[in-house]
C-alpha cells in the first residue's frame, strides 16, 4: 500500500545524506555534478542507493513510495536546475529511440516486412527482443500499471496497431511447433542424410535448442508432463507419429550412451587417425554433440566421482578400459587419502635427539 505524500521536516538522517553527497561531489569531481554511483558509500552512509530514491520520489512515478515535498524537494531541485543533477538517466533511450532502432533492424534484417524479434535479440546496445515483449503486453493490456509502469500513449499505441494491421508485427505468440519441425528436418538432412531425426539433447542448431525441443515433443507424445503441460494437438501428434512409423524418430530413449562412444571413435578418426580420442573438454561441438563435455563425465564416473550421475555399467566401463590400455584414452588416477599414522612428515623440522 503506498505511503502518504506527506513529508515531515527535514530529518538529521536525511541531512547527512545530503550533505555527504555534496561532499562526495566536491572531493571527487569539483563539484560539477552530484550524481554518485548506486554502490557509492562516504563514511557509514550508502549515498548511491539513498540517491536512487530520492530520483524516484522526485519524479513521482513510483506509486509504492512517498513523492518529496517542501524543503527536501527545494534542495534537490536547485541541484536538478544548476544542471548537477539528473533526475531520468540521460544514458536511457527513449520510447521513440528504440522504436526507431527496432524500425532499423527490421529492415536490415527483412526488408521492413517482419518486426517480429527473438525474445533474446539485442541491436545497438538495446535489448530489443526484451522491449518489443514488452509493448506486445502492453498492447494486450497484461502489463500491470503499478510501480511506476505506464501504459502506452496513444501515439505509441497507434504505432504499434500500424505494424499489426500491415501484418509486419504480431501481438500473440506464434505457434513455434511447424518452425521447430521444418528446422529438425533441415538438421536431418544435413547432418544424417535424411535417415532419422534424433537429434541430440545438446544440440544448437541454428541458434536454436534444438534438442531440447525435440526432448520435449518425445514427452507430450508419450504423455508425459512438461512445463507448459499442454498437450499435442491432433496434427503435431500426427507429424512425430509419422517419423516413429518410418523408423526416423525414437519416442522412448535408446542406447544413447554407445551412440555417443562411437561418435567419439570417429571424432578420432577424423582429427588424429584413430590414434586417441582426448577430445578437450571445451572443444566445440561434434555433430551437433558436445562431445568434449561427455567424455569428462565418463571419466568422472570411471574413477568413481559419481555426485549424482549413475555407474557406468560393466559393458561401458570395459569400453572404457580397453581404450585406457591401448594408450587411446588418458585417464588421471584418483588421489588416495592419505592413512592415519602415515602421514607426511611436511617441513617441520625433527627435534635433535
Amino acid at each position: 500500500m503506498a505511503r502518504s505524500n506527506a513529508e515531515t521536516p527535514v530529518s538529521a538522517v536525511w541531512r547527512a545524506h545530503y550533505e555527504a553527497l555534496l561532499n562526495w561531489s566536491s572531493r571527487t569531481v569539483g563539484s560539477q555534478h552530484v550524481n554518485c554511483p548506486k554502490d557509492c558509500v562516504v563514511g557509514n552512509l550508502p549515498i548511491g542507493t539513498w540517491l536512487v530514491d530520492q530520483r524516484a520520489r522526485m519524479r513521482g512515478t513510483d506509486k509504492s513510495i512517498a513523492t518529496l515535498d517542501g524543503e527536501r524537494r527545494a534542495l534537490l531541485q536547485a541541484l536538478v536546475d544548476d544542471g548537477k543533477l539528473w533526475l531520468q538517466n540521460p544514458e536511457r533511450r527513449s520510447w521513440d529511440e528504440v522504436f526507431q532502432a527496432w524500425t532499423r533492424w527490421a529492415h536490415e534484417k527483412h526488408g521492413g516486412n517482419d518486426y517480429n524479434v527473438r525474445h533474446n535479440e539485442t541491436y545497438e546496445g538495446i535489448r530489443l527482443g526484451t522491449w518489443v515483449n514488452l509493448q506486445r503486453m502492453r498492447l494486450r493490456d497484461k502489463y500491470p500499471q503499478e510501480n511506476g509502469k505506464t501504459p502506452l500513449t496513444a501515439q505509441q499505441k497507434a504505432a504499434l496497431l500500424e505494424l499489426v494491421a500491415q501484418g509486419k508485427f504480431r501481438i500473440d505468440a506464434v505457434d513455434r511447433f511447424p518452425i521447430k519441425f521444418d528446422l529438425m528436418m533441415k538438421w536431418s538432412e544435413e547432418t544424417v542424410g535424411g535417415r532419422h531425426c534424433n537429434v541430440p539433447y545438446d544440440c544448437v542448431y541454428e541458434g536454436e535448442r534444438l534438442g531440447v525441443w525435440l526432448n520435449t515433443q518425445r514427452q507430450r507424445l508419450r504423455g508425459g508432463t512438461t512445463k507448459s503441460k499442454s498437450e499435442l494437438k491432433a496434427e503435431q501428434r500426427e507429424m512425430l507419429e509419422k517419423l516413429v512409423q518410418e523408423r526416423k524418430l525414437w519416442v522412448s530413449e535408446p542406447n544413447m550412451w554407445d551412440e555417443k562412444y562411437n561418435l567419439l571413435l570417429q571424432w578420432s578418426e577424423d582429427n588424429n587417425n584413430g590414434e586417441h580420442v582426448n577430445i578437450p573438454q571445451a572443444a566445440p561441438p561434434y555433430k551437433g554433440v558436445q562431445l568434449g563435455s561427455w567424455l569428462a563425465t565418463q571419466r568422472n564416473r570411471f574413477r568413481g566421482k559419481l555426485g549424482k550421475m549413475k555407474p557406468l555399467t560393466p559393458e561401458q566401463e570395459l569400453k572404457l578400459n580397453e581404450l585406457i590400455t591401448q594408450g587411446k584414452l588418458k585417464m588421471k588416477p584418483l588421489k588416495q587419502p592419505a592413512e592415519a599414522g602415515n602421514k607426511p612428515a611436511g617441513n617441520k623440522r625433527q627435534r635433535r635427539a
